[in-house]
Order: structure tokens, then C-alpha cells, then sequence
């Protein structure tokens, strides 16, 4: 059996989402040593809805909220409903076929992106 050298990456939303998937790859017998779990940003990182200046959003082009006064409604517009978006990239390494399959199969469970996915469907020549 040959072992895949390039890692399998996977991409979260949230950090007990990733913990989570890498409890059920033990569960299903894959080597913990196998897997690492990376926080790209912190709750003090750049997301949207929660930018220091605000997504920017304003009421041009639309009549302004009528319930809404003062600074309250340019605060709403900017800052509501923070979105974090794949902060959390678990990577697989050194796995057999055998495992990578089993990985595949138990990582399809979750609400993950697999970045390999994306890139291959970004590349030109894609069919």
C-alpha cells in the first residue's frame, strides 16, 4: 500500500466541529497521530458583520430602516450576524488508501469543506 503524501485537508466552521470530526476518524480505528487541527483566526480575527469599520454597508439605494434611529441603524447595518467562515482546517497526513477511504467516508458526515474539492473544481481544464 502506498501512502498519500499530500494532506487531506478539510475545512470547519467551528472549532467542536473539527474536534468532533477528528473524535469520530479515531473512532473509525485512524491513527490520531495522523491528524492536526489548525485555528486560522481567533474571536479577535477579521469576520464578517464584525469588522472594525463595518462591512461597509450603508442605506444607499434603499429607504432607511424606519424603526431604526441615530447610530443604532448604521451599527446594525455593519455589525449584525458576524458570519465565521472555515476557520478551522483539519489535515489529514500518511494515510494508507485504505484509511484515506475510511476518512473520506467518515469526514462526509460533517458539514466540512474539502479543500482539495475546491481546488480542483477552481483549476482550468476542469470538463
Amino acid at each position: 500500500m502506498s501512502m498519500n503524501s499530500a494532506p487531506a485537508l478539510h475545512s470547519f466552521s467551528s472549532l467542536n466541529a473539527a474536534n468532533a470530526a477528528v473524535d469520530a476518524l479515531v473512532a473509525a480505528g485512524l491513527p490520531r497521530a495522523a491528524m492536526q487541527v489548525t485555528v486560522l483566526q481567533d474571536e479577535a480575527g477579521p469576520v464578517q458583520g464584525n469588522f472594525l469599520i463595518g462591512n461597509g454597508q450603508t442605506t444607499h439605494g434603499r429607504p432607511p430602516d424606519a424603526n431604526r434611529t441615530g447610530l443604532e441603524a448604521p451599527y446594525d447595518e455593519n455589525f449584525r450576524q458576524p458570519a465565521y467562515r472555515g476557520g478551522f482546517l483539519l489535515a489529514l497526513e500518511g494515510l494508507d488508501e485504505a484509511q484515506r477511504l475510511r476518512a473520506q467516508a467518515t469526514l462526509a458526515r460533517f458539514d466540512a469543506v474539502a479543500v482539495e474539492d475546491v481546488a480542483a473544481a477552481a483549476r482550468p481544464g476542469r470538463g
